[in-house]
């Protein structure tokens, strides 16, 4: 905004994971980036069966894909299992929320720069701006927290969790998502949740994760 640009791109280390921001300064994430592709492709013909996500891909990009007419798929984090899962149902698109975009037809791998490109494309072919081409796209409030446990097991497995989640899930009338799973770098619980309300989201978050910490003293 300062500079007057149409655009920002950013890049990590390697440069296979790119984030983008537009006109506003609203931040232009990989789930919006897969939005834009899989709109455009899917109506120029170019993508007809589906997109993969994860299992942190937002429940707004699933819910626009399927609209497309087209099937969402979700994986666990990570690169190599979205490349797995192109490469098994031989579909060209996939990616995750931090900027990890495939599009196997243009590149095997991920890779930022031609996700980049492939937008900027876009852009330039439909003579809209990043903020245009994103408008249409429906976040789910979502939240994550974090609960610290002494040490680490599946809290999916765990009664009292079962029980908690069971309870939340009426809460969101089945019109969110509930993902509980231990981290792999840090003695963590990641507890998120989405639905169509914020506050909602915020207060069966903050429920689980009191629950989720519970249950980890107890055991």
């Amino acid at each position: 905004m300062r500079e007057n640009a149409d655009l920002g791109l950013a890049f990590d280390g390697d440069a296979d994971r790119l984030m983008m921001i537009d006109h506003k300064g609203q931040l232009v994430d990989g789930d919006a980036m897969l939005y834009i592709m899989a709109n455009h492709y899917a109506h120029t013909g170019e993508l007809k069966e589906g997109v993969v996500g994860t299992i942190m891909s937002n429940l707004g990009l699933e819910q626009a894909i399927k609209q497309l007419n087209m099937d969402f798929i979700r994986v666990p984090v990570g690169d190599r299992y979205i490349s797995a899962e192109l490469r098994k149902r031989r579909w060209s698109l996939g990616g995750e929320p931090s900027g990890h975009v495939i599009c196997s037809d243009a590149v095997t791998t991920g890779d930022g720069i031609i996700t980049g490109l492939q937008i900027l494309s876009i852009m330039r072919q439909k003579n809209a701006s990043l903020e245009e081409l994103t408008r249409d796209f429906v976040r789910f409030p979502q939240i994550l927290m974090n609960v610290k446990v002494a040490r680490l097991s599946d809290p999916t497995q765990i009664p009292m969790i079962q029980k908690a989640v069971k309870e939340a899930e009426k809460k969101l009338a089945l019109k969110g998502r509930i993902l509980l799973r231990s981290s792999g770098t840090e003695p963590v619980i990641r507890v998120m949740v989405e639905g169509e309300s914020e506050s909602k989201v915020q207060a069966v978050a903050q429920f689980l994760a009191n629950i989720v910490k519970e249950a980890f003293e107890k055991a």
